[in-house]
């Protein structure tokens, strides 16, 4: 990014510099709450592509600048993005864009307008924020078992509030990192049983979040939330996450897939309790995201009404025909498979890959809808790593428009965001993302060599539409 500017002012100076002289680092959050207009321009030979962003006395705007921001060279294909995700007009390579209130109001050839700030994109190549629909805020990254910091030594008044503080630094720390790689919308899915903020400042992304996941006693799952005996009613479980604050009721169904001999397990929950347990949160607004692996549970899920299967390994044509039937999202997760193949110590996982990304291409071809979750926070999956999930969904056959999708408006509204987010097109409600290329062309697996943005703007969201259920 080259700088900050007043409309009318031509001049850019090393580094990037505010109209009002203030530097603009790589890496930096910039906080524009104080302007009235704002105008991001990306150009290359003269033309542009612009943002321009109305805001608001209550609301504070964010430009996030990473390493090498200054080195750009042209815009990339945008008008792919445009088109995926749903704008019938086609668009050049490079236009101009106006942005309102985080909403895009225009889209075409624009001129700034008198007064306006401006933000000189360099030719980048802008698309909607990116959305991660399955992570563990509280897993990975920062240990939650250290020390907490002096600060919650000091504030502290017992054990568990200190821990509560260090795991609220984890929650933080992790949250920024999804930002830092442009991923500024999360589904929160166990392992923080507090509802982690949805209306965020600029260093965390929106976060949808279930407020712990809900599993069977003796089974797979309680360290990430609730436990339920035998004599536990699954429908008050649903009703107590919900009156907690959670956006969506996380359901584990099943646990992990059997390594060694590559199988699924039964599940753990009836057919019954479970359907409670889905109209229990329906008719609350609230969707469901069920964990289940294996045919059978899958197909059980689908039939129960969920609106998203995360995992769903090991299944057969028989589940895909039941997510495709009942509109059910498929969330996959296909990095922690390949995190775990990584140490060579399962025998069975290459085969497990194998048939996992073969059904994801079998579901893709029969029209489940497929959303990208790199469930971050599980053994060797980073925060912040989404376009690793869109690298892998990209070799089980989705095409580039159909990543994109996954990454933005599919996992957008199973999130329940609304109001257009994750879409690139006029009438959008969306924060905003710029690489230095398209990211959805050639992307790598490693998440090390995986593009950072050259920059974010995001912007604070109604609470009250958050994590709604959309269907």
């Amino acid at each position: 990014m080259r700088k900050l500017k007043s409309a009318g002012d031509t001049t850019r100076e090393p580094g990037g510099r505010s109209s009002a002289g203030t530097s603009v680092e790589p890496h930096s959050v910039l906080d524009l709450s104080g302007a009235s207009h704002l105008l991001v321009r990306c150009s290359r030979a003269g033309r542009s592509t612009r943002v321009e962003r109305q805001v608001g006395a209550h609301s504070a705007e964010h430009a996030e600048h990473a390493e090498h921001a200054r080195g750009i060279r042209g815009a990339q294909s945008v008008d792919r993005a445009v088109d995926a995700c749903g704008e019938p007009t086609m668009m050049p390579a490079l236009f101009d864009l106006r942005y309102e209130g985080g909403i895009i109001q225009e889209m075409g050839s624009l001129e700034p307008r008198p007064g306006e700030r401006v933000i000189d994109l360099d030719g980048a190549y802008l698309c909607a924020g990116l959305v991660d629909a399955h992570v563990h805020l509280a897993l990975g990254g920062a240990s939650v078992t250290a020390p907490p910091p002096p600060t919650a030594r000091r504030v502290a008044a017992s054990p568990e509030s200190a821990e509560a503080l260090t795991r609220e630094a984890v929650v933080a720390a992790n949250g920024a990192n999804h930002l830092a790689h442009g991923v500024t919308a999360v589904r929160d899915l166990g392992g923080y049983t507090s509802v982690a903020p949805a209306a965020r400042g600029g260093t965390r992304p929106l976060v949808v979040s279930s407020a712990g996941a809900i599993t069977r006693r003796g089974h797979y799952g309680a360290f990430l939330g609730f436990a339920l005996g035998v004599d536990d009613d699954p429908a008050q479980a649903v009703r107590d996450r919900v009156a907690g604050g959670a956006g969506v009721v996380k359901v584990i169904l099943t646990g992990s897939v059997d390594l060694e001999r590559g199988v699924a397990p039964p599940a753990h929950f009836h057919s019954e309790e479970l359907r409670r347990m889905v109209e229990t949160a329906h008719e609350l607004g609230v969707a469901v995201a069920v964990h289940a692996n294996g045919a059978q549970a899958v197909t059980m899920a689908a039939e129960a009404g969920v609106d998203s299967v995360e995992h769903g390994i090991l299944i057969d044509e028989e589940s895909v025909r039941a997510m495709v039937d009942h509109d059910v999202v498929w969330v996959p997760t296909l990095t922690p498979l390949h995190a775990l193949a990584v140490s060579g110590r399962w025998a069975a996982v290459p085969r497990i890959i194998a048939a996992h990304e073969a059904m994801v291409a079998a579901g893709h071809a029969a029209g489940v809808r497929i959303a990208a979750g790199t469930d971050a926070g599980s053994p060797g999956v980073a925060h912040g790593a989404v376009l690793s999930e869109v690298a892998h969904l990209r070799s089980a056959g989705l095409s580039p428009e159909a990543a994109r999708a996954a990454v933005g408006a599919v996992a957008a509204d199973l999130l329940g965001l609304g109001g257009g987010y994750g879409r690139l097109s006029r009438g959008a409600a969306t924060d905003l993302v710029w690489f230095k290329q398209d990211p959805f062309a050639d992307p790598s697996p490693d998440n090390a060599r995986a593009p950072r943005p050259l920059g974010v703007l995001s912007s604070p969201r109604p609470t009250a539409s958050v994590g709604a259920r959309t269907r």
